[in-house]
């Protein structure tokens, strides 16, 4: 063996980066991944409606044409930039206060992320990135909902990434939760997770199912990510949730009308 080839091989023992192409090793760190925020990039964002204008100031953001509404933060550890709704400002502002509470916890969980990891590498701050859709449920009450796509940046091999998401019903003013949603939890999650397990598999083409089938036991902890869209449920996954990171973000749309057994009459499709 020649001694350029033994030291590789040595070398290769302790540090396992690129031996399996027998390239030299090398100490170049990792680059981030991207593809979950690229996944939540090619989602279709909001309508920007310059209606929203007169209300950002109120909620602690600065209106931007092309945007709508944009929060930035900049400090020596980290940036922040949030796109936030603030279209229910005067409208229903049972729904914006809660989207406006939301987004402070966001922003409180990502300083105390920045706390716990202290300084950056130089010139590479930790960063948050949030946007959001917004969606309207066309059911005997009517709903609004909002999700919100979170990225953090603290370091990893690739970006942290998580949904939030909050429903509203637009007749009772009150939030809409999994357990609020359906008559009765305990037969209603069986048969949602079925349907969602069944969408998700057919999206992955069979690929990874140990994920699906983790991911989607009939617990209401594994289904609280929901928004009405329409005449749908639409259920929402961070990576790891019910797919590998490669996959990016997942969601699964439920028709309402499958679950007509199982949901309130005042949400079903009117």
């Amino acid at each position: 063996m020649r001694l350029g080839n033994l030291l590789i091989a040595v070398l290769c023992g302790i540090v396992l980066v690129g031996c399996d192409r027998g390239e030299a090793p090398t100490d170049a760190p990792a680059q981030e991944s991207t593809s979950a925020s690229a996944s939540a990039a090619a989602t279709p964002t909001a309508t920007v409606d310059p209606a929203g204008e007169p209300a950002c100031p109120k909620h602690g953001g600065r209106w931007d044409a092309a945007q709508g509404c944009v929060i930035d933060e900049v400090t020596p550890l980290a940036t922040q930039h949030l796109l936030i709704p603030v279209q229910w400002d005067s409208s229903f502002p049972e729904l914006q206060k809660a989207t406006d509470e939301l987004v402070a916890d966001i922003r409180a969980n990502f300083r105390k992320s920045v706390e716990r990891a202290g300084a950056p590498p130089e010139g590479k701050p930790w960063a948050l990135q949030v946007s959001f859709e917004a969606y309207q449920g066309k059911g005997v009450h009517p709903s609004d909902s909002v999700r919100f796509s979170i990225s953090e940046s603290l370091g990893g091999y690739h970006p942290g990434f998580a949904f939030r998401t909050l429903a509203f019903d637009r007749v009772t003013k009150q939030p809409i939760t999994i357990g609020s949603l359906v008559i009765d939890l305990a037969t209603a999650l069986p048969k949602i997770a079925a349907l969602v397990r069944a969408d998700l598999r057919a999206q992955l083409g069979g690929v990874g199912t140990e994920f699906v089938d983790t991911g989607t036991v009939p617990e209401p902890g594994n289904f609280t990510e929901l928004s009405l869209d329409g005449d749908a449920l639409l259920f929402s996954f961070e990576p790891y949730r019910v797919a590998a990171y490669a996959e990016g973000p997942m969601q699964s749309r439920v028709a309402l009308s499958e679950l007509r057994d199982v949901v309130k009459p005042e949400y079903l499709p009117a």
